[in-house]
């Protein structure tokens, strides 16, 4: 009896811990579910958005560019953010897959003539260098009798399905496949360099160089000032370097990346560098590193070392050489003997050193200088998605960095996407018009808004016509639909091809027509209104960014009374130290454009506190506000005072709009036009210095950049044994 009772105790208890096992399966199952692995550098990503990241992927940092790429090649990774030059390769490699970029910046973006106005000058010209790159790349393969999974027809290239080579039978039939797929989603039968990557911050070199007299008592400070002053991109590497070192700058800062190295050692080899270490494509001179001159280059770079620092390269006491950027810029302003003079760093490095008390406190501000050598080159780093992502995973990872990183990029197309297939005025869903359509015209429209500042005016005219003379006959109506569609560059050829020729334009032409002229007044108003918006936003392109900042300012302001007064207060106690300073009064009046006195200048100044406060966005206030922090709170003065010092820097820390608070974080210069200049206008308060070492210039007939070259495996393997051969000891 009692052995049944325990038999059946013992089954129960089975039961009961099975149970408990799966519940706990289940449950771990359910709060550890599978994460997705996204890559990136160390440091390059606010920690907000990075929590935020880890609530959907598992998000790993890496030192080395090539654990990404290792990554990529295994599978382990989705996405992540990879430098230019390693993503042209693994384009090569076919790693990669394209990017739907209507995710990120809206309907008509995958074109990339429309995307391209959202970011600087510099770096259109650099992703269009990178084009001709991978271009060089391919032919170079193929000269070599190489499969290379690419088609080309000597200007551009197209990728093909995996396994399918430029030797197929049915090369033909795959190459027109693809034309009109790429044609119909991309606006262009090829791909491109552009099609696969998502710009996020862009680094160029230069020397960074320590002027601070009381950490480096050793070295002739004002000398190399004068030496120096208005000479970035004028010099050679070699004369920058002979500069330094005629005035004591022994001790060298030197990144362990041997591309970066590769490249120094190329343009510092003699005047005929260009013969033997760049190829022209397409009337630009690329990087051409190859079996026959790597080795030159790093013997180059191995004797401009041994010429900048006076010792050998492997001389440690001289020559430091670390793969951190930060332990780069820290042995650069670290107050102790023996550290560097002087560094190789990238501007962004050199920024976060001008900002010397970030870490070290006791070390002074602003004691950094950065000189670009007139041959340089630039780094773009960018958001890469892996070729074995599906299109509904690439879409999800899309949106989330939309969310999370590109939050406020200009987005004039989705203006004028809304204003044409969702507003109430003028939308055509019942058109059935396919995606594709409405992507064409969308990007047409705001590529020749952004060309013509007028445009809007002159539709304003045409549309007014039309709901003025309504009772057109139908071939006045279709001729001014076309006079519409001419304006902004729109092929009716194009239409029929996106739309398979089941497309009847002329019914279309004259079903818009209708829609136009039965607009009410007031209708018609509120179009033309919108569409002067929609003007007003390509010309000042800082009004949709400088906005939403400035709504979270007056926020803290409206919230925060105790802080208002303490400015007010401390504002007060400077106008009234500088109400008799002539100087300062003089510079206050040409900058704002009034006639200021002693007489008038508290009453004045006062006035304008609380206008900068209504409309910071107004030329003239902004101009007063940058005279009171260059000019009362400049150097020498305690930035505790500075006008709204604490306000401004907790919200470029702190604030909502993901790309200011990132780049607060990671001090590298944003590739996005709006972005870029914002920071520039706001963020250093004038500081010409920081400005200097932030904006990147654009090349001309005296300074030229150069884009970091592609290198394939096999290559780069003889280039690192090369290199740690002749460097380490």
């Amino acid at each position: 009896m009692r052995s049944k009772i325990w038999k059946s105790i013992i089954a129960i208890f089975t039961v009961i811990a099975f149970i408990a096992i799966v519940l706990t399966a289940i449950l771990f199952k359910g709060l550890n579910k599978y994460r997705p692995s996204i890559y990136n550098y160390e440091s390059y990503l606010s920690p907000n958005i990075i929590t935020k990241l880890k609530k959907e992927y598992n998000y790993k940092e890496f030192k080395e560019i090539s654990e990404f790429s290792q990554a990529l090649n295994q599978e382990k990774a989705i996405a992540g953010v990879g430098s230019d030059f390693q993503a042209g390769q693994l384009i090569i490699d076919k790693k990669i897959k394209k990017i739907n970029f209507e995710k990120i910046y809206g309907v008509g973006t995958n074109n990339w003539n429309l995307r391209k106005n959202f970011y600087t000058p510099n770096v259109i010209e650099h992703i269009e260098e990178l084009d001709n790159m991978v271009l060089l790349n391919i032919e170079e393969k193929k000269k070599n009798n190489e499969k290379v999974g690419f088609w080309s027809d000597g200007k551009n290239y197209l990728s093909l399905p995996k396994g399918i080579y430029a030797d197929s039978e049915n090369i033909n039939e795959y190459v027109e496949k693809l034309k009109e797929e790429n044609f119909k989603k991309y606006g262009d039968p090829y791909d491109h360099f552009y099609d696969y990557i998502l710009p996020y911050y862009s680094q160029d070199k230069g020397f960074a160089y320590n002027i601070n007299e009381t950490t480096r008592p050793n070295l002739n400070i004002e000398s190399v000032k004068k030496q120096l002053e208005d000479q970035s991109e004028k010099l050679s590497w070699i004369e920058i370097a002979n500069i330094l070192k005629n005035n004591n700058y022994k001790h060298f800062g030197w990144t362990n990346a041997y591309i970066d190295n590769l490249m120094i050692g190329a343009i510092t080899y003699g005047e005929n560098w260009k013969e033997i270490f760049t190829k022209k494509v397409n009337g630009k001179d690329l990087f051409n590193f190859n079996n026959d001159n790597y080795k030159l280059a790093i013997d180059s770079f191995n004797k401009f070392v041994k010429y900048a620092s006076g010792a050998s390269i492997r001389d440690t006491q001289y020559n430091f050489f670390s793969s951190d950027g930060l332990e780069l810029l820290n042995f650069l302003i670290e107050p102790k003997t023996g550290r560097s003079d002087v560094a190789i760093v990238y501007n962004g490095d050199a920024l976060d050193a001008y900002y010397s008390s970030d870490n070290f406190s006791s070390v002074e501000e602003g004691k950094i200088r950065f000189i670009r050598p007139k041959n340089n080159y630039i780094l773009m780093d960018n958001w890469i998605l892996s070729n074995g992502l599906s299109e509904k995973d690439s879409d999800a990872f899309l949106e989330t960095l939309k969310d999370l990183v590109y939050q406020l990029n200009p987005s004039v197309n989705q203006y004028i996407n809304a204003l044409l297939f969702e507003d109430s005025l003028l939308h055509f869903k019942d058109k059935k018009w396919s995606n594709y359509l409405k992507s064409y015209i969308v990007s047409q429209m705001t590529i020749a808004l952004e060309k013509d500042k007028t445009l809007s005016e002159k539709l304003e005219q045409i549309l007014k016509d039309i709901n003025t003379n309504k009772n057109y006959d139908e071939d006045n109506k279709i001729a001014k639909i076309d006079s519409v569609l001419n304006l902004f560059n729109i092929d009716i050829n194009t239409i029929k091809l996106i739309e398979n020729n089941n497309f009847d334009v002329n019914k279309s032409k004259i079903s818009i027509f209708n829609s136009i002229a039965n607009l009410s007044s007031l209708q018609l108003n509120e179009l033309t209104t919108k569409m002067h918006e929609i003007n007003n936003l390509i010309k000042d392109p800082l009004l949709l960014i400088e906005d939403e900042f400035f709504k979270e300012f007056k926020e803290i302001i409206d919230e925060n009374s105790e802080t208002l007064e303490e400015n007010k207060e401390l504002f007060n106690k400077q106008v009234e130290l500088f109400k008799n300073d002539q100087e300062f009064i003089e510079t206050l009046s040409q900058k704002t454009n009034q006639k200021i006195t002693s007489e008038n200048f508290v009453s004045y100044n006062q006035s304008m506190f609380e206008r900068f406060l209504d409309n910071p966005r107004n030329p003239q206030n902004y101009n007063w506000f940058l005279v009171w922090r260059d000019g009362a709170y400049g150097d020498g003065q305690d930035e505790e005072t500075n006008l709204f010092s604490e306000i401004f820097e907790d919200l470029f820390t702190e604030s909502s709009i993901a790309e200011i608070s990132n780049f607060d974080y990671i001090s590298y210069t944003p590739t996005d036009l709006m972005t870029y200049e914002f920071i520039k206008k706001w963020y250093f308060a004038g500081d010409e210095q920081a400005i200097a070492i932030y904006q990147q210039p654009e090349p001309n007939n005296e300074y030229k950049v150069y884009s970091y070259p592609f290198i394939d495996n096999n290559l780069r393997t003889k280039i690192a044994s090369y290199y740690f051969e002749t460097t380490k000891s």
